[in-house]
């Protein structure tokens, strides 16, 4: 019965994130609340830069971002919604 029950919770939280794959952060906040996952200020001081946050969601084994890491462009987009910012380019140094 709870192999049934861890199941039925399992399916029911996947449904709950897959519209998210087209939603920005606003989408993300069904399973990132801080219970399931990691929540918006976590985040934020975990990942400094657009380029970070999405290379660790596309690294993730999570089952759960399997449909999201689908849509590069969608997670871009959260990272910006929670404020963060692109890397800066790197600063090209005068030739001698």
């Amino acid at each position: 019965m709870k192999q049934v029950t861890t199941a039925v919770l399992m399916l029911f939280l996947i449904f709950l994130c897959a519209p998210v794959v087209s939603a920005q952060w606003s989408g993300c906040i069904g399973c990132h609340s801080g219970t399931i996952a990691a929540n918006e200020k976590a985040m934020k001081e975990k990942f400094q830069t657009v380029e970070a946050f999405v290379n660790a969601a596309m690294a993730t084994k999570n089952p759960m971002m399997k449909e999201i890491q689908q849509n590069k462009e969608a997670i871009e987009a959260a990272a910006k919604e929670l404020g963060l910012k692109d890397a800066p380019a790197p600063e090209e140094k005068p030739a001698p």
